[in-house]
């Protein structure tokens, strides 16, 4: 018997334990998944018992706008019925909003119980579930219950829906019978906090907000459609009316009103048909409330010398109609919310003199009907956005601000990549990646020009007009993305290791200086596409050049100084460059050959010409004469021949004057030649010339020239008294008038 009895017992309490486990395994299992609308921090919710309890909560302000969240748990009673309660502090619901609408489903046991209910969710909604519910649809009360604990209670639980507003019938013979029964009391309620917030008792002029009895219509500083039609002109602002906004707050005008220590309440976001809003020049504090969103309709919006902390809200972004801007001379912080670049209808922006970070968007790309954008006075860094730069730089100066930042200001994407690709990448130092290239050594941009200059005015600040990158062991071909800096007036990259000029080159057509001396270039010059018309210096001296020059330099009107000294260079130079108006030609240390054309007393502003060490033959021509400026000329070691020439010396400002290792001259050079400095000092300039050539007497070369007695007696006396530039001079004359 004690055997059956014990056995009896262990199995009532394996039973029992079974029924334990059943009993567990019966409980509720759910899972909450919801997704916040544009505004998450005003959506809460919880879960309570039978008795009312809050056993699970997620309180009011925990979330963020547009994300998602699971909630995934066990209840342990299946036995009762609980209530899931989602709020919404605004009164909108989550459900089906645009832009972006939020959602929620509840899933129990597997089993989808609740989901999204656009019409019937609106500052609240409840679903119950378990297995002693009762059977029935989702209720949502129109007037709120507390949410899940009295700290989370939604803000505006303890007003009507809109429903229940009915305006009353405005009487224009008497305009204060619009009393307040025709206020929408959500537009009232904010209102009433913004006056107790912002100390309203100490107003410049609070006309008539507190006085209980009248309608808002009529408190100063606030306009709706219907006292605007009325009292037109006594009404600053302006703005559209539609009959739904009749008895609407459509504008609202407070600035320079001594609003202060206080904050805009978070109802702002009641005032749904507001088009103007002006706060600027108070006191107000806190942050700016991202309930600014709902105003859809805004399209003024001034908070300007405030006290305004904190981020910019994002939900700006949703005011697709603003035209205007202003939050600068405040305390905000963070970066430019990227959803700025939204509000498409943009003119005028303001945030200067604030505390923001990071860059600036590459959404403000979008900003085409930008006028103004000011953003000095910051912490932003970086560059300008290749997607903002077209609409930026077509800006005036004025109209775009950015100084005191850490900006690299003014920068041009494209440019600095083609600096980038010029120095190359594994030499751009970390100061380099991190600041303006304007800021580069030997970069000069049109912003930093003290004094303006003409390419400047037709050009972005960021443009480089300058670029002196010698001695940084440059390698390599120019890159073709050179052409991007089209503003360069000069490009200095001597002594480097330079092998090769792309055709693009000559795409910049403001180039005035343009000096490869001293690199590796060992191929042709590039035929001009396009002709320098502005350049005005040419060096590439110490190089490996071959081939002729381009045909296409005489369009280089502007040319002065060219040196192509020291290459391996073919062709008759003199033919080509004959044409310019020169002051300066080196052309020594090449292979250029052929005769000196005529043309080449064309060179009438010439100083100085070197032609050494080539293959040039034949004679000299007369013409040099011509070249009255000519002060230093040096044709040794070339293929000359014939008599001297007669024309040297008619150049009355000549200096220097070497034709030493030519062929065999013959002639006489008068006596009075060897006044050249060089001359009398390095008379083995002449060796050359050998016996043919016979160093006379004046009175030999006055007949050689056809001089006589008379002319010689006349002008003797000076002649022998004077240097050779003054006797060069007057031989001139005398040869003009023959």
């Amino acid at each position: 018997l004690f055997k059956q009895f014990y056995q009896f017992v262990h199995l009532l309490s394996i039973v029992t334990c079974v029924i334990a486990q059943q009993s567990q395994s019966a409980g509720y299992s759910f899972i909450f998944s919801f997704k916040t609308d544009s505004y998450g921090e005003e959506t809460s919710w919880n879960i309570k018992n039978e008795m009312g309890e809050v056993i699970k909560a997620g309180p009011l302000s925990e979330y963020q706008d547009s994300k998602s969240y699971t909630i995934s748990d066990y209840l342990d009673d299946p036995n009762q019925c609980y209530t899931l309660t989602i709020y919404d502090s605004h009164g909108d619901g989550i459900c089906c909003k645009k832009p972006w609408p939020g959602n929620y489903i509840l899933t129990v046991e597997g089993e989808v119980v609740a989901s999204c209910d656009c019409d019937k969710f609106k500052f609240e909604i409840e679903h119950s579930f378990g297995y002693l519910c009762p059977t029935e649809a989702p209720t949502n009360s129109p007037h709120p219950t507390p949410g899940p604990t009295a700290s989370h209670t939604p803000t505006m639980s303890a007003f009507p829906t809109t429903d229940t507003w009915k305006p009353t019938v405005f009487d224009p013979a008497n305009p204060f019978s619009y009393n307040r029964n025709g206020d929408d009391p959500k537009q009232r309620k904010f209102l009433e906090q913004l006056y107790k917030s912002a100390n309203g008792d100490s107003w410049m002029t609070n006309t008539n907000w507190t006085d209980i009895s009248l309608s808002y219509c009529w408190w100063h500083g606030v306009y709706c459609c219907e006292t605007y039609k009325q009292l037109p002109t006594i009404i600053s602002t302006t703005f559209t009316c539609t009959n739904e906004d009749k008895f609407n707050i459509v504008a609202l005008e407070l600035d320079n009103n001594r609003l202060k220590n206080g904050g805009i309440p978070t109802e702002l976001g009641y005032l749904s048909h507001l088009q103007k809003l002006y706060l600027n020049n108070n006191d107000l504090i806190g942050t700016l409330p991202s309930s600014i969103g709902r105003l859809t309709k805004l399209t003024n919006a001034q908070f300007h010398f405030n006290k305004l902390e904190g981020t910019i809200p994002s939900h700006l972004g949703f005011l697709t109609d603003m035209d205007l801007l202003y939050l600068y001379n405040n305390d905000f912080i963070g970066k430019i919310p990227t959803e700025l670049g939204r509000m498409t209808r943009m003119k005028v922006l303001g945030l200067s003199e604030n505390s923001l970070t990071g860059s600036i968007p590459s959404e403000f790309g979008n900003l085409q009907m930008l006028e103004m954008i000011y953003l000095s006075d910051n912490k932003l860094t970086g560059a300008i956005p290749n997607e903002f730069q077209s609409l930026y730089y077509r800006l005036d100066g004025e109209s775009k601000i950015l100084f005191n930042n850490n900006l690299q200001e003014e920068d041009i994407y494209d440019t600095r990549q083609a600096l980038i690709d010029l120095i190359g990448a594994e030499r751009l130092m970390d100061k380099h990646r991190s600041s303006s290239y304007c800021d580069w050594t030997g970069v000069e941009c049109c912003r930093k020009q003290i004094e303006p200059i003409d390419v400047c005015s037709n050009n972005p600040g960021g443009s480089v007009v300058e670029l002196n990158w010698e001695n940084l062991s440059i390698r390599g071909q120019i890159p073709s993305s050179i052409q991007v800096l089209s503003a360069l007036k000069i490009l200095q990259l001597g002594n480097n290791e330079i092998t090769g000029v792309p055709l693009e080159i000559t795409a910049l057509p403001y180039l005035e200086k343009f000096d490869l001396s001293n690199n590796r270039l060992s191929s042709s010059l590039p035929s001009w596409n396009a002709p320098f018309v502005n350049l005005d210096t040419l060096i590439l001296k110490n190089n490996f050049l071959t081939g002729t020059i381009p045909e296409e330099i005489k369009f280089s009107t502007l040319l002065q100084d060219l040196d192509l000294s020291n290459n391996d260079m073919t062709g008759n130079a003199l033919e080509v460059i004959s044409e310019l108006s020169l002051s300066k030609l080196d052309i020594s240390s090449n292979k250029f050959s052929g005769s000196i054309p005529t043309t080449v007393g064309q060179l009438s502003f010439i100083t100085s010409m070197r032609m050494s060490y080539n293959q040039f033959n034949g004679t000299i021509p007369e013409y040099f004469g011509r070249c009255k400026q000519l002060r230093k000329v040096d044709l040794s070691n070339n293929l000359l021949e014939g008599e001297f020439p007669k024309g040297m010396f008619q150049l009355s400002n000549l200096e220097y004057f070497d034709l030493s290792q030519n062929k065999l001259f013959k002639g006489t050079v008068p006596y009075d030649f060897w006044d050249i400095s060089y001359l009398r000092e390095n008379k083995e300039s002449l060796k050359t010339f050998e016996t043919k050539v016979t160093y006379g007497s004046k009175e030999d070369f006055y007949d050689g020239i056809g001089m006589d007695d008379d002319m010689t007696r006349q002008s003797g006396a000076s002649i022998l008294n004077i240097h050779v530039g003054v006797f060069l001079t007057v031989t001139f004359c005398f040869l003009s008038v023959r």
